[in-house]
C-alpha cells in the first residue's frame, strides 16, 4: 500500500527573501553545491559584511562587499564545507538578515 506524505515548506524553495530595509530582496539557489550564487537588489549603496555560520553558531567564513543601488551579484565559495545546513548573514549599517541554506 503506498504512503503519501504532505510537506509544508515555510520558505521559498529558491531562497528569495523579501526585505523591508535597504535591501529589497536576496535570491539564491537553495540547496547550494560548490558556490552560493546570490543576487541582491538594493535601494541604495551600502557596505555589507556577509558571514557564514554553522548550526553551532560558529563563523566559518566572512566576506565584505560594497552593494550598489540596483542589482548586485555575489559568489560565496562553499566547496570546502561539508554537506549540511548553514546560515548566511548579511549585515549592513542599519539592517541585517539571515538565510538558512543547505549545502549538498
Amino acid at each position: 500500500m503506498p504512503v503519501t506524505v504532505k510537506l509544508k515548506i515555510n520558505q521559498t524553495p529558491f531562497g528569495i527573501n523579501k526585505l523591508t530595509s535597504k535591501l529589497q530582496y536576496i535570491k539564491l539557489i537553495n540547496p547550494v553545491n560548490e558556490n552560493a550564487e546570490i543576487e541582491i537588489y538594493s535601494k541604495s549603496e551600502d557596505n555589507y559584511n556577509i558571514y557564514i555560520f554553522n548550526q553551532l553558531g560558529e563563523i566559518l567564513s566572512q566576506h565584505s562587499f560594497h552593494v550598489f543601488s540596483g542589482y548586485n551579484y555575489i559568489i560565496l565559495p562553499m566547496n570546502n564545507f561539508t554537506t549540511g545546513f548553514y546560515y548566511i548573514n548579511f549585515t549592513g549599517n542599519k539592517n541585517a538578515t539571515t538565510i538558512k541554506v543547505l549545502k549538498n
